[in-house]
């Protein structure tokens, strides 16, 4: 908001020529800050805009910028002519930038009682007046001007302790010079009604708006626009305050001219009163202000006389049986009475009254042969309703009759195709309950048959493990190879197989020392097994991507593997460029113990394979074993390197400490630089975790 009030006061600041194309760019720009101000007013809360601070006097300033000279603001005369035409057609493109300042001050004015106060403190009002009464030609205000510039003193009257400011400044003068201006524009003496409305509650204002002929310019907008209930409303109000003490004056000055009438100014109240409460006489509150009004100045002879003329017998009458509040009636009852205690004006009601029986006997007698007319008239006419309503019962009856038809055609149908329904629902029914009785049967008969071949199965397995029982019994004591072929590691008795007696020696020989080292390696490896799962992710894709760099054909290279007598899928030159890309050669051991470790893990997978009786996996299983085979690699690197190490005693720290090696190595850069495309190698935060 401040950079939109910053930019208004630079516009105000500029000079230009009146009739240069920069002061029409430099008004439609001004014109458009203005609206958004307007609609920026609307959404800022209380404490965005306050009285007092820089946002406020900034926008105080502004519009006095544009008040305080409006000629400045004026485009050419051309551009000028065609925005008055817009703006009278009703178009909101074309408003002047006089009216968009009125709509910020109602926009701030609504804002609360300290903000219309200190409007009307800064001259608000005065430089509105000084808008208004220029002589200038340029600077007259036009008709949607003038309405804006009432309707912002109007909200400025609001609150009573601004009223003997704006009544200073000159406003009610205003305001009647507008009302005088533009007579026949609707807007213009609403928003003057209303102002002189809240005026006319101050006693000194009253007398200034009697001395400014204020009481003229209401009559005269209220004989005009009879049919609009809002103005209407408003003006009987204004009047019903300014004819309180108001007196009938013959000579044409008098000692207090704004509180005397002639009786032209009395003549016209009556008239315009009477004729909006028969206009809008369907509405109470006409009434019962017109009513009011009309008894502020009955005592006056004028105004007898000329509520005599209008006939106001007809008035009361509808008055009477439209309001219905006791005080607006004992104000009609009232009036009747103040007419007719004065001898002249009851002869005068009198004399209307008998004229007003004698029309009614002539007319009387029209109206008896007017209504045996009617009566003829009306016989026709209900001789012809009843042959149009035999015919139209009998058209009725004959649609009624062919639907009955119909619907019982359509029953006895529905019947039968129902009857037809059930029968073939029966069948399938029928028909379901053999077929799932034979498939029942079926089931017996097949788990029957699957448990005599189950049985007989199971007779076999238990005559073959017999006789392979028999055969072990039979056999020499196993050994274990490794140049130990003379040395035996055990003996079971025939007779103990059952028993699972087992016979040790009490020296060992040193393969099964060497055993006993493999299976520590194989234990510590199995730990390793949690943390390898959790990072499988980056490190499935390492051995996604060496795996790819060698042999893009993973089968191809799972046969070659095979073929060369080499661990499943996975090559010692993979092995090797992963060692060398990820600095573990040479930081930690060199070729030679890696073939070695490479050979080892190969025994390992082969000795499972042999002992379990297994063919090696091929196709999506070749991949996952690859993938095991190089977690075996990486568990049997932890546990060569970190074993020796302090603060790495158990396997799980070995192989975190590898793996954090790992992430922090330069090897995650030279995958994805020998890639050429963007690869997610991210290991878990797990990693890092400090254990107690």
């Amino acid at each position: 908001m401040d950079a939109l009030l910053d930019r208004l006061w630079e516009l105000a600041n500029e000079d230009d020529d009146p009739r240069s194309a920069r002061r029409s760019d430099r008004v439609a720009e001004a014109r458009a800050l203005w609206r958004a101000l307007e609609v920026l007013l609307t959404s800022l809360r209380p404490q965005e805009l306050a009285v007092g601070d820089g946002t406020f006097t900034k926008t105080l300033a502004c519009i006095r910028s544009v008040l305080s000279d409006p000629s400045y603001w004026v485009a050419a005369s051309a551009s000028l002519s065609g925005d008055a035409a817009a703006a009278a057609a009703g178009d909101d493109g074309a408003v002047t930038l006089f009216v968009c300042v009125n709509r910020v001050l109602l926009k701030v004015a609504s804002r609360g009682e300290h903000e219309r106060e200190a409007l009307v403190r800064d001259g608000v009002a005065d430089l509105i007046v000084q808008c208004g009464e220029s002589v200038k030609p340029s600077s007259t205000l036009s008709a949607v001007e003038a309405a804006a510039a009432l309707q912002t003193l109007q909200s400025l009257a609001v609150d009573s302790k601004n009223r003997p400011s704006l009544q200073v400044s000159h406003t009610i003068r205003l305001c009647v010079m507008l009302m005088q201006m533009h007579a026949t524009v609707f807007a213009v003496q609403l928003r003057a009604c209303q102002f002189l409305h809240q005026m006319a509650l101050e006693e000194d204002c009253k007398e200034r708006i009697g001395r400014y002929g204020g009481l003229q310019a209401v009559t005269s907008a209220l004989a005009r626009f009879t049919e609009e209930t809002e103005l209407v409303v408003t003006a009987l109000d204004v009047l019903f305050f300014l004819c309180v003490e108001l007196e009938y004056r013959d000579d044409p000055v008098g000692s207090v001219p704004f509180r005397g009438a002639d009786a032209s100014v009395f003549r016209g109240v009556v008239n315009a009163v009477v004729d909006a409460m028969r206009v809008l006489q369907s509405v109470e509150l006409v009434q019962a202000n017109g009513v009011a009004v009309l008894n502020s100045i009955v005592m006056h002879p004028p105004v007898k006389e000329a509520l005599c003329s209008v006939n106001i017998w007809d008035v009361a009458e509808n008055g009477l049986s439209t309001t219905a509040t006791d005080e607006a009636a004992c104000d009609f009852v009232e009036l009747l009475d103040s007419l007719l205690r004065d001898p002249v004006t009851c002869q005068t009601l009198g004399k209307m009254l008998s004229n007003a029986s004698h029309q009614s006997d002539v007319s009387s007698v029209t109206k008896s042969r007017l209504k045996a007319l009617n009566d003829q008239v009306g016989a026709l006419r209900n001789s012809q309703t009843l042959s149009q309503e035999s015919g139209a019962r009998m058209a009725f009856i004959t649609t009624r009759l062919h639907s009955l038809l119909n619907e019982a055609s359509w029953e006895e149908a529905a019947q039968q195709s129902s009857a037809a329904r059930e029968l073939q629902q029966k069948e399938i029914m029928r028909t379901e309950y053999m077929m799932r009785t034979r498939e029942s049967k079926q089931d017996k008969q097949r788990v029957e048959v699957e448990r005599d071949n189950a049985l007989i199965r199971i007779e076999v397995l238990n005559q073959e493990k017999i006789e392979l029982l028999q055969q072990l019994s039979n056999c020499r004591p196993l050994h274990l190879g490794q140049g130990n072929e003379n040395e035996y590691l055990r003996t079971v008795k025939p007779s103990g197989i059952d028993k699972g007696e087992v016979y040790c020696h009490s020296n060992p020989p040193s393969s099964m020392s060497r055993s006993h080292k493999r299976e520590d390696v194989v234990y510590s490896m199995l730990e390793m097994n949690g943390v390898l799962n959790r990072e499988q992710r980056p490190l499935g894709t390492i051995c996604e991507f060496y795996s790819a760099q060698h042999h893009p054909n993973a089968t191809a290279a799972a046969a070659m593997s095979i073929a060369k007598n080499e661990l499943f899928g996975l090559s010692f030159e993979f092995v090797l460029n992963f060692a060398i890309d990820f600095e573990l050669i040479p930081s930690f051991m060199d070729r030679v113990s890696l073939k070695h470790l490479h050979t080892e893990v190969a025994g390992l997978l082969k000795a499972y394979f042999a002992l379990h009786d297994k063919d090696p996996p091929s196709g999506a299983d070749a991949e996952t074993l690859k993938k095991v085979a190089f977690g075996m690699v990486l568990a049997r690197l932890a546990l060569e390197l970190f074993c020796t190490k302090l603060g790495y005693e158990t396997p799980e720290r070995q192989i975190t400490g590898l793996l954090q090696w790992l992430d922090n190595s330069p090897g995650r850069e030279k995958i994805m630089r020998k890639a050429g495309m963007p690869l997610v190698i991210r290991f878990s935060r797990q990693l890092y975790v400090v254990k107690a």
